[in-house]
This record gives C-alpha cells, sequence and structure tokens, in this order.
C-alpha cells in the first residue's frame, strides 16, 4: 500500500524517556536557580549516605569550598571554623543528619534555626533551613535541601524591638507597682491621718476632763473660800482643797509636756556625777509627806553598792523612781508597806547595772491590764485605782525614759496583792575615788523614823518648811506682779529681808550698788524685759566684785526642760527651781546655798 498519508509516532521509548528526564532536569534547575536568589548558600545532601554536593552560592563566605564531598566532615569543619563558639552546640545537634532525619517527614517537611557565624570578620546571624526533598519507599527522609539566609538585620531589629518591648513591660509593671506603692502610701497616709485625729481627739478628750476636774475644783473652792472668809475652818478647809487640786493639775501638765518632748525626740540625757544617796534623799523629801499621810511603812534599802557615784541624768533618774514609788504610795491603801531596794548587780563594756526594785501590797493590776500598762491615757477601771486619779502619762514616761537610757523595767502584779517593779539601768562610774562598798537602810513610817545607816540622809531631812530665814538677804528678781507679790510674801513670813528686781538690768545695778557680801542670795527670774536672767547673771558674774562669783543664784522659770536648766547652770547660776514654785523645794535649794553663812541654816 502506498500513499502520502502521515504516519504515527515511531520516537523510541529511550528516546522519549531521556527527553522527559532533560526536561525534568530543566525545571529542578530553574526551582534551583530560584532558590539561589532567596538563599545564599544551597546544598543537596543524602542523609543516608552523608554525600553532600553544592547547588549554588551566591557569597564569598560559603559553607564549604567544596563542590562535593562528605557532610558530617563538611559540617564540623564548619562549626569549629565559622560559628560562634556559643552556638557550636547547639548548630552541631540541629545540623545533624540524625537529628534532621528524626525531624523530617511527609507531614513536617521542613525546620530551620538562627545562629551567629563568622562573615566580613564579624559575627552575623544567619538562618539555617533543613527542607525535605525526598524520601525512602519505607518513608525515612534520604534527600535534604540545605539552604542559608543572612538574617542579621532582621534578627537584629526583631531583638532591638523585643528589647524595646521588654523595656516598655518592665516600664508597665514599675509604673504599676510605683502606683500601687503610691496608692499603698496613700492609704498608709490616710490611715495615719486617721489615727493621728483620733489620738489628737482622745488626747484633746482626756485632757479636757482631767484639766477641767482641777480646774472646777480651784475655782468652786475658791468661790466658797470667799463666801466663808469669816469662818476660818471652811476657809483653810478650802485652801487645802485648792492646794491638792493645784497640785494635780501641775503634775498633769509637767507629764503631758515631757511626754511631748519625749514623742518627738526632743529629750536630751545630761550625764552629770550623782550620789545615790543624794537620789535617795530627793525620792523621800518629795513623797514623805504622802507617806506619813498614809500611815505607810517605807523602807528604803541599798545592798552592797560599790560604786555610790555615778554618771547619769539626775533629774530624769529621779523622775523614773518618783513616778514608779509615787504610784505605790498612790495605788496602796493606809497603813500599807512600800519598799525601795538598790542592787548593784555587776559590770560590762566599762558599765556597772544597778537594779532599782519597787514593791508594794497595795491593789495591784490585773493581768489582763499589764499589757497596755504603758501605753498613754491608760489607768485600769478598779475601784481604788480610779479614785486615785492621775493623768495615764506616768507609765509611759517611764518606759521611754528607761529605754532611753538603754535599761528596761518590768512589772509583776496580781489584784488585791500588790505590784513589784523592777528596772535595770547601766552607768559609767563617776571618776571621783568611790566609797567604800556600801549597805545601808531607811524606815520611815507615819509616826517615827527609824535606821540601821543612813543616819546623813536622815538628819538632812530633819528640817521642815516653816524654818527661818531670819538674818538671811535676798534679791528677788521677778517681773510678774502677782508672781512678785506671792514670793515676798512667803519669803517675808521666814523672816528673810528681801530686796526686789522687776527686771534683769535692775538687778544689776542693786547688786552692783550694795555692800560686797550684803547680799546671801539672788531669786532670778528668766524671761523678763530688758535684760533676762540669763544676761543678767552672767553680768553678775563677770563684774568683778569679790563676791560677784560666790552669791549663790538660784533660777525661777516656767521653763523647765532639761536644756532650760542647762542653760542657767551655763551662765553660772548654782540651781534651777520650776514655776510654780514648790516652796518645800525652794527652801531647801536656799539652805543649801546658805549653809555656810550661819549655824543656823548649817545642815547638821
Amino acid at each position: 500500500m502506498s500513499g502520502n498519508g502521515q504516519q504515527g509516532d515511531k520516537t523510541p521509548k529511550f528516546l522519549q524517556e531521556e527527553t522527559e528526564h532533560r526536561e525534568a532536569v530543566q525545571v529542578h534547575k530553574a526551582v534551583l536557580d530560584g532558590l539561589n536568589k532567596l538563599f545564599l548558600d544551597t546544598y543537596y545532601i543524602n542523609l543516608l549516605t552523608d554525600e553532600c554536593q553544592m547547588v549554588g552560592t551566591n557569597c564569598v563566605e560559603k559553607f564549604t569550598e567544596k563542590k562535593k564531598g562528605a557532610y558530617d566532615e563538611i559540617l564540623s569543619d564548619y562549626l569549629r571554623i565559622a560559628v560562634h563558639p556559643d552556638d557550636r552546640e547547639m548548630v552541631g545537634r540541629m545540623a545533624s543528619r540524625k537529628y534532621a532525619g528524626s525531624q523530617l517527614t511527609q507531614e513536617v517537611p521542613s525546620y530551620s534555626f538562627i545562629y551567629r557565624r563568622l562573615a566580613a570578620g564579624k559575627y552575623l546571624w544567619y538562618r539555617m533551613n533543613l527542607i525535605l526533598s525526598s524520601v525512602t519507599e519505607d518513608g525515612r527522609a534520604e534527600y535534604v535541601v540545605i539552604a542559608f539566609m543572612d538574617v542579621d538585620e532582621e534578627t537584629r531589629r526583631e531583638a532591638a524591638y523585643q528589647k524595646k518591648l521588654e523595656q516598655t513591660n518592665r516600664d508597665l509593671v514599675a509604673s504599676l507597682e510605683q502606683e500601687s506603692r503610691y496608692k499603698e502610701a496613700l492609704k498608709k497616709a490616710y490611715d495615719t491621718a486617721m489615727q493621728a485625729n483620733k489620738a489628737k481627739n482622745d488626747f484633746l478628750s482626756n485632757m479636757s476632763h482631767d484639766m477641767r476636774t482641777p480646774m472646777n475644783g480651784i475655782i468652786g473652792m475658791t468661790a466658797i473660800a470667799l463666801e466663808n472668809i469669816g469662818n476660818t475652818e471652811k476657809a483653810k478647809e478650802c485652801l487645802v482643797k485648792i492646794e491638792m487640786a493645784s497640785a494635780y493639775l501641775l503634775q498633769l501638765i509637767n507629764d503631758v509636756l515631757d511626754m511631748s518632748k519625749i514623742e518627738s525626740g526632743n529629750v536630751m540625757l545630761a550625764a552629770e556625777e550623782v550620789a545615790l544617796s543624794d537620789i535617795v534623799e530627793s525620792l523621800i523629801v518629795l513623797l514623805q509627806p504622802q507617806i506619813r499621810e498614809k500611815r505607810h511603812s517605807f523602807n528604803v534599802q541599798v545592798k552592797q553598792v560599790q560604786h555610790q557615784n555615778i554618771m547619769t541624768d539626775e533629774l530624769r533618774l529621779s523622775q523614773i523612781l518618783v513616778n514608779l514609788v509615787g504610784n505605790a504610795v498612790k495605788y496602796t491603801p493606809e497603813n500599807g508597806e512600800i519598799s525601795f531596794t538598790i542592787l548593784e548587780k555587776g559590770e560590762e563594756d566599762g558599765k556597772i547595772w544597778l537594779e532599782f526594785v519597787i514593791s508594794d501590797n497595795g491593789i495591784g493590776m490585773s493581768k489582763d491590764f499589764l499589757p497596755k500598762l504603758f501605753e498613754v491615757f491608760t489607768q485600769e477601771d478598779a475601784g481604788a485605782r480610779t479614785q486615785a486619779r492621775g493623768s495615764g502619762l506616768g507609765m509611759a514616761i517611764v518606759q521611754n525614759l528607761v529605754t532611753m537610757m538603754q535599761g528596761v523595767v518590768q512589772v509583776e502584779s496580781k489584784r488585791g496583792k500588790g505590784t513589784t517593779f523592777t528596772v535595770a539601768l547601766p552607768f559609767v562610774p563617776a571618776k571621783t575615788k568611790q566609797q567604800e562598798t556600801e549597805s545601808w537602810a531607811i524606815h520611815l513610817d507615819g509616826e517615827s523614823d527609824s535606821l540601821e545607816t543612813g543616819e546623813r540622809i536622815l538628819k538632812r531631812l530633819n528640817y521642815t518648811d516653816s524654818d527661818s530665814l531670819k538674818g538671811c538677804h535676798l534679791l528677788l528678781v521677778e517681773d510678774n506682779e502677782l508672781n512678785m507679790e506671792i514670793m515676798l510674801e512667803i519669803l517675808q513670813e521666814k523672816e528673810a529681808a528681801v530686796e526686789t528686781a522687776e527686771n534683769g538690768q535692775v538687778a544689776v545695778e542693786k547688786f552692783l550698788e550694795s555692800a560686797p557680801g550684803f547680799f546671801d542670795l539672788i531669786l532670778m527670774d528668766i524671761k523678763m524685759p530688758k535684760l533676762n536672767g540669763y544676761e543678767a547673771a552672767k553680768q553678775i558674774r563677770e563684774s568683778g566684785r569679790e563676791d560677784a562669783k560666790t552669791v549663790p543664784i538660784i533660777a525661777l522659770s516656767a521653763d523647765a526642760f532639761l536644756e532650760d536648766v542647762q542653760k542657767s547652770l551655763a551662765v553660772g547660776m548654782n540651781s534651777h527651781v520650776a514655776k510654780p514654785v514648790d516652796f518645800s523645794i525652794l527652801n531647801r535649794e536656799i539652805r543649801k546655798y546658805l549653809k555656810t553663812k550661819k549655824q543656823e541654816f548649817q545642815e547638821v
């Protein structure tokens, strides 16, 4: 059969397969060329045989310079030469054939990680991508494409953003914490303000009641006395009650001022040489009238004290002891027993420890009240205790002063059985030669006094407020007319010869115009016009007169804090008596400084 008809395709099969292969290779090449435009380096790895073949590269510093080679060996060299030391372990693990074979599957055909590699003399951030190319018939990963990307700029930008984000988060957290602290501070300030307001209201309420009570008594008894001028007994009874109310009011004012100074941190402690016998004497002088009035048995004992002279603040130590012993006297019914004992407990770090023990068999306190004992304005509401009035500040003052003096105070008490206070305080021994170890005792009661030793103290207590000052020439300096009238009346009743001066300038002039030795003693007010008491005392001391250095000058002032006392002593005054004046104390001070003037003023 002949003809021009087109015959069927007779291309051999092997030529068709070859053509298809070439076309596939071209497709693969096109794909790889496309990858090369995206990646810096591209390599074809056989995970099973360790064969590695470079497919394409677009950078000078390659994964390897070898076109072909063993992948494990190439990776090892790459880790050693190019990878940052801190990243080598991670890259070596995640780029290994073993790890890739375990991670790459048809379901998870790729993974990548970033790391730092050396490029152009510095470490840059790179990403290594591992992409599954083919698997074996049993599903194992076989061929893998490894491609590298420079992600340094992106990574650093992301790191900067992350750092900024973290800083923003920290700032936000700090802001929230600050806001929380601010709110807490506001709440605390609010609570403190409310507590302070409550404390202020409580304080004013207590003070209003406690001050008005004695003032009511003073005003009322004064009115009754004025209506009974002709009835001597009635007028005298009123005056006695006025005196008692005035003493209570003065104590209350002193306690409030002391507590205010303590709480504000303005209390200064002096360091002066003090004899324990003088402390005991002052205590007995102050409390002896109350002890005798209530017919108490009061026993004072000093046991094995090696250091009779100590360095301390005499005023504050006396204040502690007067508060404690005074409470024992106040809260012990008539014919009670009170003891005051001083013991030396030992020496530590150059200081000696003295223990002061005050015991009574009075009304005592309940166990529930004891934890509140040292709080301000606290008094147990129990019969005799509420009848024996007080400011409710004494025990708070005691504890604060003891703490300031680096000591401790303890209390034991039982309702109806009595109370024992124990105060332990450290003191620096005085540099003067100490006496031999002393043990002595004094007994006072409502009828008579007896002693084992301590005779000097008892003899010094034998004078009374009625002792005459006849023959004594005093210069009284006072700018307040009423105070001048009161002082003049009392001193003249004791037969003293008194010259007066209405201010410091007149006082200096009168002293200098008088004959040397004419004035036996000067009583000097502090706050005065023209020339105050400090300046007047200083001018007298510096006047050059033969008696100017020796004439005793006693300050009389309503300024009664330690710094006021120290200021008086600093300008040359001998003593300081607080206003309103306790005339038994003033009389004692006058007699003390006139003891060598005349025999009748000497202390026996």
